[in-house]
């Protein structure tokens, strides 16, 4: 990564760890780097003490909805801790706060940290 990059890539994950600050459950939660296999490196952010945890995100550029992501990752891990599971509606969709859509393929979800997405053919 040339330096230019990696003086960006420096600001930006200072930036998110500063939001992370001043978010009320920010304490909850770590900005790590995920190195892809062919080199470009993205931020991501997910609960502390745990790796590979469906409520992990990852952050571009310009995420103008980082603290509402925060507030509904907080809120989804404060419910999994009160209830002591995480149920998805199937193991393919992303976390327990994917909700299923109408459509034509097996499976439609929108999920308001993730996204959403298609599971299955549109034929």
């Amino acid at each position: 990564m040339p330096t230019v990059e990696k003086d960006l890539f420096a600001q930006r994950k200072d930036a998110i760890e500063e939001a992370l600050r001043q978010h009320a459950d920010g304490e909850m939660f770590y900005v790590g780097i995920f190195r892809h296999s062919w080199g470009r490196d993205d931020l991501f952010i997910e609960p502390k003490g745990t790796h590979d945890h469906p409520y992990k995100f990852y952050v571009w550029e310009a995420d103008s909805k980082l603290q509402e992501k925060l507030t509904i990752a907080a809120e989804a891990l404060r419910t999994v801790e009160r209830s002591g599971k995480a149920t998805k509606i199937d193991h393919r969709v992303c976390c327990s706060l994917a909700k299923r859509e109408n459509c034509v393929c097996e499976i439609k979800y929108s999920c308001r940290l993730h996204g959403g997405g298609c599971i299955g053919s549109h034929d």
